[in-house]
């Protein structure tokens, strides 16, 4: 992964005060990103659905009204349509997840993986041992390439969001005052 550049961090900590409305989707992703490093990955895909939910879902529940309210989103239409053609490097750096992908996602149409993550979070969701092939917490790994597609997606989305803030007039303007503050009260000698 090429590193994050210095000015990028300084103004996501400069644009944090006025982040408070995109506060919530924000947490659900760094939750997100921390189960996907611990390999808890039907935890990583609630984290990241808790995401759509929350910003595409309209406060629907049910499965046919969630359906709806995402596919309406022409914001979430587009994440989606990145994350199959783009799934990123956690994807395509790993030969064994590239293939899976492929294989799944990859063939998908961005509605079909609307749907498939529509339906995975309800089967996830609702567990009862009188349904044959229940899954099993113990079973991570089944749910890897799933995990990292809705991480990717939903990267879209917290960059879609988040970049107005980081690229606001008044950010930008505070951290160049701070970068030419710094630089006045710095020692030539010590710039280079």
């Amino acid at each position: 992964m090429p590193p994050v550049p210095f000015d990028f961090l300084a103004r996501a900590i400069l644009a944090a005060d006025a982040t408070t409305d995109i506060e919530i989707p924000l947490n659900f992703f760094r939750r997100g990103m921390l189960d996907v490093v611990e390999r808890n990955f039907i935890e990583a895909i609630y984290d990241f659905y808790f995401i759509l939910e929350t910003l595409f879902g309209g406060g629907k529940f049910k499965t046919d009204a969630v359906s709806a309210a995402f596919l309406s989103s022409s914001q979430l239409r587009s994440c989606v349509q990145r994350g199959i053609t783009d799934p990123g490097p956690m994807i395509m750096l790993d030969a064994r997840i590239r293939g899976s992908f492929e294989q799944t996602y990859g063939k998908m149409s961005v509605e079909s993986a609307i749907e498939n993550m529509i339906e995975l979070r309800g089967y996830l969701h609702h567990h009862t041992s009188k349904r044959r092939g229940i899954w099993n917490p113990e079973d991570q790994h089944k749910y890897e390439i799933d995990a990292l597609f809705l991480q990717r997606v939903t990267y879209n989305v917290i960059f879609a969001i988040a970049e107005p803030y980081l690229y606001s007039p008044d950010v930008i303007r505070v951290y160049e005052d701070l970068v030419r503050d710094l630089n006045d009260r710095t020692d030539p000698a010590d710039r280079s």
